[in-house]
């Protein structure tokens, strides 16, 4: 007995294959690929159906949805920031949990804004650093690199606690760690 040939098996599977949808079918064949050992499973390309809704039934948002927003537009709108230095933070915090990102450059925070379809204003984006830094305590001080940038601790728990405005104030502020002299006397 000889194996099947392509031509007595293609039918076969596009027979079975035609009763489901485009997105499943690509499913099917992927797991059959996968069970034969000739592809690896790519798991980030993976989303669950959506579910199905039951009449009176509260309708709970998809496990991955509440992972967090896949989009820097999403994020963005989630986030609301109210002002420059806080848009900054939050394209800082998307970098840190989207691209594993510690430190970023002026260019790649203009990626994020570019990426979320915001306005990012090139020309004052030195100022609006430096008030997030001095004012908002959002961003470190100085790491030693001219033109890195780090989310602070407090700016990193400010930008996840919003939208909750309320609870993101209420938030302790970093103290200023410069040391305080005393004023010097008249000789």
């Amino acid at each position: 007995m000889s194996a099947p040939t392509i031509a007595e098996v293609a039918p076969k599977v596009c027979k079975l294959l035609s009763t489901l949808q485009p997105a499943e079918r690509r499913r099917a064949v992927d797991a059959a690929l996968i069970m034969l050992g000739d592809q690896q499973p790519a798991p980030q390309l993976y989303q669950p159906p959506a579910p199905i809704a039951t009449p009176g039934a509260p309708v709970l948002p998809a496990p991955h949805a509440a992972a967090g927003h896949s989009t820097a537009a999403a994020f963005f709108a989630h986030k609301a920031p109210d002002n420059k230095g806080e848009g900054l933070a939050v394209a800082a915090r998307y970098r840190e949990q989207h691209e594993q990102a510690q430190d970023h450059t002026k260019e790649q925070l203009q990626g994020v804004f570019t990426s979320a379809r915001k306005n990012f204003d090139s020309k004052s984006f030195n100022a609006d650093i430096k008030n997030a830094q001095r004012q908002s305590c959002l961003f470190t001080k100085g790491n030693g690199a001219r033109g890195v940038y780090t989310l602070s601790y407090y700016g990193q728990n400010f930008i996840d606690a919003l939208p909750d405005r309320e609870k993101a104030t209420q938030l302790p502020k970093p103290k200023d760690g410069r040391r305080k002299t005393a004023p010097r006397k008249p000789k």
